[in-house]
This record gives structure tokens, C-alpha cells and sequence, in this order.
């Protein structure tokens, strides 16, 4: 796995790739959103949306994702400060 992010002002962009290219159409793997209070807002849509907040990859970070069952379409969690 590469991985590499651009700052555009106040936002970061993650890009991360296969080590190796495949041929075809690029696509999307998932959306990550930033929020000031992951647990409020894991509390205010419940456990059958937003699976309950974890550590994440990044140190000092948690992460949820939106249940699939949503059908979104794309991957997409939250990110929010560790406050405890």
C-alpha cells in the first residue's frame, strides 16, 4: 500500500493506492469525514448507522464507519480526536 496526503488550505487528502497498478478505470475506495465529537455524533445516529468509535491507524484518532447496509454506495467514516 502507497500512501500519500495534500493539504488544499484546511483540507488534508489522503490518496492510497495497491503497490501495484491494475488496468482500467481508477476508483473510489471510501470518504473520510473529520468531526469535532465522534462520540456525539455516533450517539445522535445510534450503533444500526455508525459502528462504535475505535482507535485508529493515526495516534490521538478514532474512527467510525457508516454501517453498509446504508447502501451508500462509497465507504465512508468519521475521524474525531481521542478525548480520553
Amino acid at each position: 500500500m502507497q500512501q500519500g496526503f495534500h493539504r488544499l488550505g484546511s483540507v488534508v487528502v489522503e490518496i492510497v493506492t495497491a503497490p501495484t497498478m491494475h488496468p482500467g478505470p481508477a476508483s473510489l475506495w471510501g470518504f473520510v469525514l473529520n468531526v469535532k465529537d465522534i462520540y456525539a455524533v455516533a450517539s445522535h445516529v445510534g450503533p444500526d448507522v455508525l459502528s462504535i468509535p475505535k482507535p485508529a491507524v493515526q495516534t490521538g484518532k478514532l474512527i467510525a464507519t457508516f454501517r453498509s447496509s446504508l447502501g451508500l454506495g462509497v465507504p465512508l467514516a468519521l475521524m474525531g480526536q481521542d478525548t480520553n
